[in-house]
């Protein structure tokens, strides 16, 4: 996935909270832990802490590791994909937001504006703060509304 700068940066500043599925993914595919890590590009010792929760998941990791693995990212974050988010959860609330811009605009093959993803980003947050939202429920919100901008319609808000 190209990235423009902006997007770029916001990915890497997002971090994710500890618990993951990364190694029942990657067993699941049948890569050892060197391999994952050779085509991720993440260095074998990190991708060992994070598998052992002893480090966080940073965003450009998740996606990376996401790709490899042929899992989608929501099934990687740390809380179940249909249970809203607890209110303590704001890392986790902001990475899944700014994850779910993203992929919606890869999947959509549409090059965003960096105003027009942290607009959204920015909405996607305060809707999952305001209407206590799941990851899987962000997802489909980013989706709809950027499936809209690219068909030049106003998306519905929920």
């Amino acid at each position: 996935m190209k990235m423009n700068k902006s997007a770029r940066a916001i990915k890497e500043d997002a971090i994710i909270a500890p618990e993951n599925r990364v190694a029942e993914y990657r067993e699941k595919r049948n890569f050892t832990q060197k391999k994952l890590a050779d085509l991720t590009g993440i260095d074998p010792t990190i991708l060992n802490r994070i598998e052992s929760r002893q480090r966080n998941i940073s965003g450009v990791e998740l996606i990376e590791l996401s790709r490899v693995l042929k899992a989608p990212t929501y099934e990687l974050l740390p809380v179940a994909n249909a249970a809203p988010l607890p209110e303590f959860y704001d890392d986790v609330r902001m990475t899944a937001a700014i994850i779910a811009v993203l992929e919606a605009y890869d999947k959509h093959r549409t090059k965003p504006e960096p105003q027009d993803v942290a607009d959204l980003v920015s909405f996607l947050y305060q809707r999952s703060v305001t209407k206590r939202l799941s990851v899987k429920d962000v997802r489909e919100l980013a989706n709809s509304h950027v499936k809209a901008s690219k068909n030049g319609m106003k998306s519905d808000s929920n």
